[in-house]
């Protein structure tokens, strides 16, 4: 069992209802309980939610159901609506707040992921009620990634040559006013650069693996390190050869 963000609230929040219940002694129980009963509960549907999406809606339904009890047997508007209130709120907290906690951590350390080709972003984001990203901008930043992508694995002659499925020439040649040689280096240069960029990253990313203790996650972006490293010397390599090539 992971030690979350909603795990450390519903235990804390269940710690306090305790407390007011067995050594407060509070009678009859006030509005703070109320709402207190209601944000326990909001923070465990929120866990179950986000851990046991199998179990949410038993949860869910054993929430409805006490508090559909309660009014029928002590006829207390008041305290149906605090305890509504505080579910609601338990759950929007909650998923904030795991935000801000537990997202930090995977936000710093794939902060230079964003950046077009990223092998991170394609990683499963997790689940949150509220989502702060917009979806154009998440769309955007996928199309990028396509076309960094679709540059970086496509062969020398259809980068520089077939222009019309992801504008190639807008990479290397925007005024198009190279040789057909002078394009086909270019891209290949072009390419080099972007491979480093990559293999840097990836660098960066086996160091914060390594730092965190995840060989697994170390060993993946190492091998990732030499694939880019080999695709940035091979691009460099074949962009000299086409120079020689144009010389003869």
């Amino acid at each position: 069992m992971r030690l979350t963000t909603a795990l450390s609230l519903l235990l804390g929040l269940g710690g306090r209802i305790a407390f007011n219940k067995f050594v407060k002694l509070r009678e009859p129980p006030t509005i703070e309980d109320h709402v207190l009963n209601g944000l326990c509960q909001g923070v465990a549907l929120y866990y179950f939610l986000m851990e046991f999406p199998y179990l949410a809606f038993g949860v869910a339904f054993g929430v409805a159901a006490r508090l559909i009890i309660n009014f029928v047997l002590n006829q207390n508007a008041t305290e149906c609506a605090c305890t509504l209130l505080g579910v609601a709120l338990g759950v929007l907290f909650t998923d904030l707040l795991s935000q801000f906690v537990e997202d930090e951590g995977l936000a710093e350390a794939h902060r230079r992921a964003r950046y077009e080709g990223s092998i991170v972003e394609e990683l499963p984001r997790r689940r949150r009620i509220v989502q702060f990203r917009r979806a154009s901008s998440v769309e955007r930043e996928r199309h990028h990634a396509r076309r960094r992508r679709e540059f970086i694995d496509s062969t020398p002659s259809s980068s520089t040559t077939s222009t019309n499925s992801w504008d190639a020439l807008d990479w290397v040649d925007p005024t198009h006013s190279m040789t057909f040689l002078e394009r086909e280096v270019a891209a290949l240069r072009k390419k080099a650069s972007v491979a480093d960029s990559e293999r840097r990253r990836f660098k960066e990313e086996r160091k914060w693996a390594q730092s965190q203790g995840n060989q697994a996650r170390a060993s993946q972006m190492g091998w990732q390190v030499k694939r880019y490293a080999a695709l940035m010397q091979s691009f460099h390599r074949e962009a000299d050869l086409r120079l020689l090539e144009g010389t003869r």
